[in-house]
């Protein structure tokens, strides 16, 4: 599941624009179809920076993004999360462009 949950450079913070897009996702994670499934939040870094912070940061992310999700009452160990730092750009021609500081929300088997 690809969703645009978007990020500042140097920040954790999710952007105002994002916080709708999170509340659908929860949303639909309590939805029946749903509501047994566990996820993964991979946290991901545009290419600037040093790859050690890009992974402290990416993993910052992703915890941001589950604080969000719980809020949203999704239960949090339904939610994992993993800092991927810089290594999976979405867009690898621009290392630095801004859709590479995302969220990724993968599920798990039940």
């Amino acid at each position: 599941m690809s969703l645009a949950i978007q990020f500042d450079v140097n920040s954790d913070r999710v952007q105002p624009a994002s916080m709708q897009t999170l509340a659908a996702l929860a949303t639909a994670m309590k939805s029946p179809e749903l509501s047994k499934m566990r996820f993964r939040l991979e946290g991901h870094t545009d290419a600037s920076g040093q790859a050690a912070y890009n992974r402290k940061l990416s993993a910052m992310r992703a915890e941001s993004v589950k604080r969000v999700l719980v809020i949203n009452q999704v239960a949090p160990d339904r939610l994992v999360t993993e800092g991927k730092g810089s290594s999976e750009p979405l867009n690898p021609a621009d290392p630095g462009a801004a859709e590479n500081r995302r969220v990724r929300i993968v599920s798990l088997e039940p």
